[in-house]
């Protein structure tokens, strides 16, 4: 059985500056290896990974969140600092138990944020590219 779940969250920081800047949700591991984090919490909602937030650090208000939308519709997306961190868009299972809900669909979808005391309108396009294939999975 196979499961796809679309999700989004959002979150925008002010780093103070640093000689080797890291943070374990954009810094990606090297080319062939992996990265393991073990974490007291809950991850969906809320906690975040020790390092997320950097060290005096400050958070930044982008206002109540911002839109997404392509060719599955629109949907509205809340701050991640909000009561709802993660937020579901839609999903699917191959047992065809359920309709299939995905949102992240290929094709263009355009992002656009509200004004927020810290960071002002905002607007971005983004491609969404064909799913891996897996083969010869056992």
């Amino acid at each position: 059985m196979d499961v796809v779940g679309d999700y989004t969250a959002a979150v925008a920081y002010q780093a103070p500056a640093s000689q080797f800047p890291f943070n374990p949700v954009l810094s990606a591991p090297p080319a062939g290896t992996c990265t393991a984090y073990a974490v007291k919490g809950d991850l969906l909602r809320g906690d975040t990974l020790p390092g997320a937030v950097p060290p005096g650090g400050k958070p930044l208000n982008f206002g109540a969140g911002f839109t997404i939308s392509g060719s599955s519709g629109t949907k509205i997306l809340q701050n991640i600092l909000a009561e709802e961190p993660l937020r579901w868009l839609g999903s699917s299972i191959s047992s065809n138990l359920f309709s299939n809900s995905r949102y992240l669909n290929p094709g263009t979808f355009h992002i656009a944020g509200t004004r927020g005391s810290d960071i002002g309108p905002f607007t971005v396009s983004a491609n969404m590219p064909q799913p891996l294939a897996w083969t010869d999975r056992d």
